[in-house]
C-alpha cells in the first residue's frame, strides 16, 4: 500500500511538472525532441524538473553570494588585529590633589541687549536677521528721518542768517564807536553838545547789546543744530558690541515709539558659565577658584577658565550660590543656554591616584583606559581597563579603587582606536 501511494504521488508530481513545462516555448521544443526519440511525457516531465531545480539552485547561489561575502567580512573584522600601534604613554601618579565636586549650570552671554530705537518713527529697514553675526557699529535698522533732516537744514540756514546779522551788528558797533570817539574829542574843546555826546554813547551801547544778542542767538541755533544732528544719527540703529542676533522684534513699515526694541543681540568672544554651587563649598571655591574646568555637554569640550567670579549671595531655597566662570566661546561654538558641568574645589588636599585627562576614553558603557601591559613573551600590549572617576582637575582625572598602580603606563595618544591585546610600540613618555 505504501508503495502504491508513493508511486501515485510521484506520478502526480510528474504530471504537474509536465503541465507547467508545457506553458513555455522551451517545453514545446523539448517535447518535440522527446517525441522524436520516442520518450513519453512522464520522462519529459522528469527532465524538466531536473532542469528547473538546477536553475533555481543556481539562482539561490547567486543571491546568497553577497550575504556570504558580508559574513566573511564580518568574520575577518572579528579577528583581533595583531598589528603594532605606535602610542605615547604616561605614568599613573599618586600624590596630593585638591578634592573636587561636580556641579551643574548653564552658559550665559557676557552681554545681552534689546537694541531699542531712540527716536519714534516708521521703520524703513531692518538690516539683519536671526543668527546673523554683527560687529560693533554695524547698522541694524533705520527709522524714517526725513522730518529731522529738514529741521536740521532749517536750523543750519537760521545759523547762516544769524552770522550775517552778527557781521552787520559788528559794523554798526564800529561806526557808533567812531562817532563817539569824534564827539569826545569835540567835547574836550567845548565844540559838542552834551546831548550829542549822550546820544553817541547810547548808540554804542545799543549796538553792543544787539551784537551780543545775535551772538547768543547763534549759540542757541548751534545747540539746536547739534541736537538735531544727534537725533538724526539716532535714527540709524547700530550694534553696541560684537555679537549675534538672536531675536528680531520689528519689521519695515511698523511704527515704533522711543524705547521699543528692534532686535536682541548677544555678545560673542567671551561667554560665562553660571554654576550652581552648594554653600558648604564656599570656602574651598574662594581659595581655589582658578582651578575650575568647565565641560560643555553639547560638544563634549573641556574648557579652562580665564577668570572666575563668586556672586556673594545664596539662594535661600536651594542653598546654593553662583560661581561665574568666564571662558572663550571658541568662535561661536558655544551658545547661551547650553548645559555645562564643572568640577569645583571641595576640600583639603589628599593622596589620590590620577592619570592625564587624555588617558581616559569615555563611551556609553563607561570610562576606561588602556594600560601598556606585557604579554607572556614580554611584548607590550594594550590592556583594556575600566575605571571609576572620582573627580577631575584642570589636567588630570582622579581614579578610584585599586585598578591602577603607581608607575603603570597608560596610553595618552593613540588610544581612541585601540583594541584590547593590540601590540604597542611606545614613543617617548610624555612629561
Amino acid at each position: 500500500m505504501r508503495h502504491q501511494t508513493k508511486n501515485s504521488s510521484s506520478e502526480a508530481n510528474s504530471e504537474a511538472n509536465t503541465e507547467a513545462f508545457l506553458m513555455s516555448s522551451r517545453a514545446q521544443a523539448l517535447l518535440a525532441k522527446a517525441r522524436r526519440r520516442q520518450l513519453d511525457f512522464a520522462l519529459a516531465g522528469r527532465i524538466l524538473a531536473s532542469l528547473e531545480y538546477a536553475k533555481r539552485a543556481d539562482r539561490i547561489r547567486r543571491m546568497a553570494q553577497p550575504a556570504l561575502m558580508g559574513l566573511a567580512v564580518m568574520a575577518l573584522a572579528a579577528v583581533p588585529a595583531f598589528g603594532q600601534a605606535t602610542v605615547r604613554t604616561a605614568e599613573v601618579e599618586v600624590g596630593p590633589i585638591q578634592a573636587h565636586q561636580r556641579v551643574t549650570g548653564s552658559l550665559r552671554a557676557a552681554s545681552r541687549a534689546d537694541i531699542a530705537v531712540l527716536e519714534e518713527g516708521r521703520i524703513t529697514e531692518v538690516a539683519v536677521n536671526e543668527a546673523d553675526r554683527v560687529e560693533k557699529g554695524q547698522v541694524l535698522a533705520r527709522i524714517d528721518a526725513r522730518r529731522l533732516a529738514a529741521q536740521l537744514d532749517e536750523a543750519r540756514a537760521d545759523a547762516d542768517v544769524t552770522r550775517a546779522r552778527i557781521d552787520e551788528m559788528s559794523v554798526q558797533l564800529d561806526l557808533a564807536q567812531r562817532d563817539l570817539t569824534i564827539l569826545n574829542q569835540l567835547a574836550a574843546n567845548s565844540a559838542a553838545h552834551d546831548k550829542e555826546l549822550r546820544d553817541a554813547r547810547t548808540a554804542v551801547g545799543v549796538a553792543e547789546a544787539r551784537l551780543n544778542a545775535s551772538e547768543r542767538e547763534l549759540e542757541r541755533i548751534g545747540a539746536r543744530v547739534e541736537l538735531l544732528q544727534v537725533r538724526l544719527d539716532d535714527a540709524v540703529i547700530r550694534a553696541p558690541f560684537d555679537g549675534r542676533v538672536v531675536q528680531r522684534h520689528a519689521e519695515p513699515g511698523e511704527w515704533l515709539s522711543a524705547g521699543d526694541p528692534v532686535v536682541t543681540v548677544v555678545s560673542t568672544g567671551m561667554i560665562e558659565a553660571w554654576l550652581e554651587t552648594p554653600e558648604r563649598l564656599a570656602d574651598a571655591v574662594g581659595a581655589h577658584a582658578n582651578e575650575i574646568t568647565v565641560d560643555v555637554q553639547a560638544s563634549g569640550a573641556h574648557v579652562a577658565s580665564t577668570r572666575v567670579r563668586v556672586v556673594p549671595q545664596v539662594d535661600p531655597r536651594a542653598r546654593t550660590f553662583a560661581v561665574v566662570v568666564e571662558m572663550d566661546d571658541q568662535g561661536g561654538r558655544f551658545s547661551p543656554g547650553m548645559s555645562v558641568t564643572a568640577w569645583v574645589p571641595a576640600g583639603q588636599r589628599d593622596e589620590y591616584t590620577s592619570v592625564p585627562k587624555d588617558a581616559v576614553v569615555r563611551t556609553a558603557r563607561g570610562a576606561h583606559v588602556f594600560l601598556a601591559g606585557l604579554d607572556e613573551a614580554g611584548q607590550r600590549i594594550a590592556v583594556h581597563t575600566p575605571v571609576r572617576i572620582l573627580f577631575e582637575t584642570a589636567d588630570r582625572v582622579v581614579i578610584g579603587g585599586d585598578v591602577l598602580a603607581p608607575g603603570d603606563l597608560v596610553v595618552i595618544e593613540g588610544n581612541q582606536r585601540l583594541r584590547p591585546n593590540t601590540r604597542l610600540a611606545l614613543a617617548t613618555p610624555a612629561s
